[in-house]
C-alpha cells in the first residue's frame, strides 16, 4: 500500500502558514501536531470545530497522527449534532474558541498545546493511501446530510490535480488566502490540502468582507515573491517576479482600466519594463 507524507517537498525551515502576520515554519507545526496527538482525547472521532485555519490543520494532522477520523460537518446546527451523534457515540469536539453549546465533550485547543515542546525535531510522518481522514457531509438542505468519507489518497491525489492545473508547484511564495470555512469539502481540500501538497502556503485568517480579503492580500513581507504582470510595447503579455527585501524599491501601484499614472510612475514604467 502506497504512503503518503503529511506534506510534501518541504525542508524544516520552509513556511507552512502565515498567522496574524507571521511566518509558521514546518518544524513549528509539526511540533504542534506532535503534542496536540499525544493529548488527544479518547474515542475515534474528532469533530475539529477550530475556526483558525492553521488550528484546524494542527488538529487535522494531529488526529490522522492519533489513528483517529476528522468529522467536519458544514454547519454546527442542533439537529446536525443529533445526526452526528447518532453516527459516531464517541464524538468530541475540539475547538479554538469558546466552548459551543452542542451537548457534546469539548475540549480546548489551548488545553492541547499547553505542554512543553518535543525535546528534539519531530520527523514528517506519513499515512496509508487508505488511512480514513475526514467524514464530510452535504448540507443536509434537502434531507439528512449525506455523508462522504475521504481517505489520505485521495485528498493527496485531488491537492496534486489541483496544483497542477492552478500552476502552484512552479509558483514560490504562493499563499492561499481563502474565505470559505475549512470544515467545507471545498475549504478543505483547496485552502488546506492544497497547501500541504501543492506546495503553497496558506493563511490562517478567514477574511469575509472585501476590505478585510484586500488586506490579507496586500499583506507581503520580506523574502516573499510576487509576481507582476505586465504589457509590453508589442501588446504581449509579460510576467516577472521580484523578491521583495527589507527596504523595497520596486514601487508596484495597481490602475484600474481607465485609471491614471503619475508622472513618475509612467516614466518608471517607460524606462524599466518597456511596457505601455
Amino acid at each position: 500500500m502506497p504512503r503518503h507524507p503529511l506534506l510534501a517537498l518541504r525542508n524544516a525551515g520552509g513556511v507552512v502558514a502565515y498567522r496574524k502576520g507571521e511566518p509558521i515554519v514546518v518544524g513549528q507545526f509539526l511540533a504542534d501536531v506532535d503534542r496536540v496527538a499525544s493529548c488527544m482525547p479518547l474515542g475515534a472521532h474528532v469533530l475539529n470545530a477550530c475556526a483558525d485555519r492553521y488550528r484546524f490543520a494542527v488538529v487535522l494532522a494531529a488526529a490522522m497522527v492519533a489513528d483517529k477520523v476528522s468529522v467536519l460537518p458544514s454547519n454546527l446546527a442542533p439537529e446536525t449534532i443529533g445526526f452526528l451523534r447518532a453516527r459516531h457515540a464517541d464524538l468530541v469536539c475540539l475547538t479554538d474558541g469558546e466552548h459551543p453549546q452542542l451537548g457534546l465533550p469539548c475540549v480546548s485547543y489551548r488545553e492541547l498545546c499547553g505542554g512543553d515542546p518535543p525535546s528534539s525535531a519531530v520527523a514528517m510522518p506519513d499515512f496509508d493511501a487508505d488511512q480514513a481522514t475526514a467524514w464530510l457531509f452535504t448540507s443536509g438542505s434537502t434531507g439528512l446530510p449525506i455523508a462522504h468519507l475521504k481517505t489520505w489518497g485521495s485528498l493527496v491525489r485531488s491537492a496534486g490535480i489541483e496544483a497542477e492545473r492552478f500552476g502552484l508547484r512552479a509558483a514560490e511564495g504562493a499563499v492561499i488566502v481563502a474565505t470559505v470555512p475549512p470544515q467545507h469539502a471545498y475549504g478543505l481540500e483547496s485552502s488546506v490540502l492544497l497547501a500541504l501538497h501543492g506546495g503553497a502556503t496558506f493563511s490562517a485568517a478567514r477574511p469575509f468582507y472585501p476590505v478585510d480579503i484586500s488586506a490579507a492580500l496586500a499583506r507581503k513581507k520580506p523574502g516573499d515573491i510576487v509576481s507582476i504582470v505586465f504589457v509590453d510595447r508589442a501588446g504581449a503579455s509579460r510576467t516577472g517576479r521580484a523578491t521583495l527585501g527589507e527596504d523595497p524599491h520596486l514601487e508596484v501601484v495597481p490602475v484600474e482600466q481607465g485609471g491614471t499614472l503619475t508622472p513618475a510612475q509612467r516614466a518608471f514604467r517607460d524606462r524599466w519594463l518597456g511596457a505601455r
